[in-house]
């Protein structure tokens, strides 16, 4: 201690200020500094969304450098040396597209208009998908490419951002007038904290539709609020291009819609999408994913778009490599993209695909495929009850090839034709359907 060596007559501890008192013989005073026991210091929060429900993450101590790391919502670093300076950090950023979908790019384009600007400045930081500090066109634009899965991520940003819960914007209206913390200091820490709170923010979520953080479910969505995507089933002929309109089942008042669908890869060459009727949809509104077979569609409007049976949603132009059934080589993919509708004040029904069939009442061919053939062709035709088809297949010179009649279910049928190598016939062959209801006649090119 660099005291000298003396007898000490008395020594009195002041355990408030850590010091010793030694007096000695000769009436001198001493006083010695005790070293101050580090005591077991903690800081401890929360991290909750505006509603109140808790928000798992990542929360990062630092000191100087990182410290401690937990996974909670309800956090506590304890055993803190005190005295020092710390840093409490949230992070989170996993599944960025839950509880994103085209209502809040409709909220949000109502934002940037005026016309409904978004109610807390919670909601703002949360529109701000490209983390620029403003709420933009370019914002809409990249939630889209989420939605459609055009992107995975969200570029320059995080899935989520954290406020600490005590901070007060300047200006709530525009909280990125002045730049707000997303972390808490403690410098010197001398007590232990119980409140370091946050409040968590999920970006491009600004009605707070997620209510499952583990699930993606989306509020106020029953099976009992269906709505139905009316498509007429039919057949499409091979290399034909087939123009498909999409037709909501009744009418209704919407400001967004989204939905993905698959098609068969081994039977359609080409796929493309065309708009409809719907306001201001164009190519932004769509995306075409030739590697997985899927078409994604994310559309919204800043006013109610009223929809009815003779409105046009979109048309899907089909060419198929083959003769097919359209409700065959379409399915919904929800997986992509769930197909859910949204009515101005937040309602979500849920969008299904709809094929329709319509009633033949006539006899009717298709072209049979392949064409030109080698080996053997297929004839397809649709029989509207059930009975017997006579076939016959003859050359240019009125040679019948061939002559069979069988019998056939009501809808869709083929004849598989493989003609005979040996009957001298090549080129231009005639075919010829029989039944009751009538006659058809098609040109077929056999290639010997």
């Amino acid at each position: 201690t660099g005291l000298p060596l003396v007898s000490v007559m008395d020594l009195t501890l002041h355990n408030g200020s850590r010091t010793l008192a030694a007096a000695t013989h000769g009436r001198s005073m001493y006083r010695i500094n005790l070293p101050t026991a580090a005591p077991n210091l903690s800081i401890g929060g929360s991290i909750r969304r505006e509603l109140g429900d808790t928000v798992p993450a990542q929360i990062f101590l630092y000191k100087n450098a990182l410290f401690q790391t937990l996974n909670s919502s309800l956090f506590n670093f304890n055993n803190l040396p005190n005295f020092q300076n710390y840093e409490v950090k949230p992070y989170r950023n996993d599944k960025p597209l839950q509880g994103v979908t085209t209502f809040d790019i409709a909220l949000i384009s109502r934002h940037i208009l005026g016309i409904e600007p978004l109610s807390t400045p919670h909601k703002i930081i949360a529109a701000d998908a490209n983390h620029d500090g403003e709420v933009d066109a370019t914002d809409m634009l990249l939630l889209r490419k989420l939605i459609l899965r055009q992107i995975d991520t969200l570029p320059n940003n995080t899935a989520w951002r954290f406020v600490p819960k005590n901070y007060v914007f300047s200006n709530p209206q525009n909280p990125f007038s002045s730049v707000f913390p997303e972390t808490i200091l403690y410098n010197n820490l001398n007590e232990n904290i119980a409140n370091a709170d946050f409040y968590a923010i999920k970006t491009g979520d600004v009605n707070y539709s997620a209510t499952g953080f583990f699930q993606g479910k989306i509020k106020e969505r029953s099976d009992d609020k269906m709505l139905t995507i009316n498509i007429l089933d039919k057949i499409l002929e091979k290399d034909k291009i087939c123009k498909i309109p999409l037709v909501f089942s009744n009418l209704k008042q919407i400001v967004a819609f989204q939905l993905a669908f698959n098609w068969d890869k081994n039977a359609v060459e080409n796929i493309q999408i065309q708009a409809g009727d719907l306001p201001s949809f164009n190519a932004f509104n769509y995306a075409i994913f030739k590697e997985k077979n899927v078409v994604a569609v994310a559309w919204n409007d800043n006013n109610l778009v009223e929809i009815d049976q003779e409105k046009v949603i979109l048309n899907i132009m089909i060419q198929p490599k083959k003769t097919v059934k359209l409700s065959e080589i379409l399915t919904q993919n929800d997986a992509h993209t769930e197909g859910v509708s949204y009515t101005q004040n937040g309602d979500a029904f849920p969008l299904r695909l709809n094929f329709i069939s319509v009633k033949k009442e006539d006899f009717t061919v298709y072209q049979n495929y392949p064409n030109p053939f080698y080996f053997e062709t297929k004839i397809p035709f649709d029989l509207p009850k059930n009975g017997s088809v006579h076939l016959t297949v003859s050359d240019l010179s009125g040679r019948v090839l061939e002559d069979f009649t069988r019998s056939f279910s009501k809808g869709f049928n083929e004849f598989i034709y493989q003609p005979q190598l040996n009957n001298g016939a090549s080129g231009i062959l005639i075919c010829r359907l029989e039944t009751n209801e009538g006659v058809k006649t098609q040109m077929m090119f056999f290639e010997k």
